[in-house]
This record gives C-alpha cells, sequence and structure tokens, in this order.
C-alpha cells in the first residue's frame, strides 16, 4: 500500500515468492522482506525495542523477477558426492551463483548452494530432486 519505500530481501532467510512473508522498518534502509519462519521473526517477542516495526507485506500479483537463494545439503563424504549434486542442478537447469562443500567429520559432508528461483514450487523442485541423490540426508533452507 506504499508507495516510493525501499525494500530489500532479507540475507538471513532469503524469500521467495510463494513464501509467507513480513516486512521490518529499518532505521535509514526502508522495509526489510523475511519469512515468517525466520529466526529473526521468531524471536521478535524477545525484543521490545522493536515493537511496532513489524509490518505485513505481501507479494505483488505478476513477478518477473528472479530471486536468490541458498539451501544447506548434509549428507554423507564420499567420492563424486559435488558432481552428483551439480549434475541434478545441471538437470533441471538450475542457476547456480556458487557452490561449496566440505567435509564436517565422521564421514558427513555439508554442501551449501546459493541459486536463483522464480518462487518457491521451483525452488521445492530443486530441493526435491538433490534429495534424491545418494547419500544426501536432508536439505534445507537456509534460515529457518
Amino acid at each position: 500500500g506504499l508507495d516510493n519505500v525501499l525494500i530489500k530481501f532479507s540475507r538471513c532467510c532469503s524469500p521467495v515468492p510463494g513464501d509467507d512473508i513480513i516486512g521490518f522498518i529499518t532505521r535509514g534502509q526502508g522495509v526489510s522482506i523475511h519469512r515468517k519462519d525466520c529466526q529473526n521473526y521468531r524471536k521478535r517477542d524477545t525484543a521490545p525495542e522493536n515493537e511496532g516495526r513489524w509490518i505485513k507485506v505481501g507479494w505483488a500479483d505478476t513477478i518477473t523477477d528472479v530471486y536468490v537463494t541458498t539451501i544447506t545439503i548434509s549428507s554423507r563424504d564420499r567420492n563424486g558426492l559435488v558432481m552428483d549434486i551439480a549434475t541434478v542442478l545441471n538437470s533441471v537447469n538450475a542457476k547456480v551463483r556458487n557452490l561449496s562443500s566440505r567435509a564436517v567429520g565422521y564421514g558427513q559432508a555439508v554442501t551449501v548452494v546459493t541459486l536463483e528461483v522464480k518462487d518457491i514450487s521451483e525452488l521445492r523442485y530443486i530441493m526435491n530432486r538433490i534429495a534424491g541423490v545418494p547419500g544426501v540426508s536432508s536439505v534445507m533452507r537456509n534460515g529457518s
């Protein structure tokens, strides 16, 4: 309902169209958009100085942009893991901005992928496909 308001999408939870969202009036940087399951929104009651700064927001009726979001993949550490994940991402024509993987000990690995999606349904499809890679135990969005 407001025009000419600077908005930004928070990096803590990286909302994409289709997510339930909420706005936070920042000091000097407009409105920051968060997912309603974002840890920062969930702990709003513990920060009384921010009372009244959370506002109702919604997605535009027509969305033509792409949105950057990050997922974290937990899996068994094995040879070819990154190649298998990259193959899935390529097969679904995902636009990957960054992919990094590291062993975390005890035979486990964590892979973080930053990618561009048009909406929540595309993101869920990608996440479901990655979940099918052998050895993958979970695929989670960052910020929840």
